[in-house]
């Protein structure tokens, strides 16, 4: 895994372990992240308004709260 990779894995294996998410696989959790929040890199500055940061803040949020386990 790349360095940038251990600390997220970290933490969606703890957040797994108190039982907020539910997917069983922190490591392609953490590849698929990372690799959403690169892409972003492609969107539109059409779009985007010229302001990316926007964007990637919806996007975390809405990868997150999608994610969370709610029983």
């Amino acid at each position: 895994a790349y360095a940038v990779h251990e600390p997220i894995i970290a933490a969606f294996a703890a957040a797994r372990a108190r039982g907020e998410i539910r997917f069983a696989d922190p490591d392609l959790a953490a590849l698929s992240f990372v690799s959403v929040i690169q892409g972003l890199h492609a969107v539109p500055a059409s779009y985007t308004g010229g302001s990316l940061s926007p964007v990637v803040q919806r996007v975390v949020g809405m990868m997150l709260d999608g994610w969370r386990h709610t029983p």
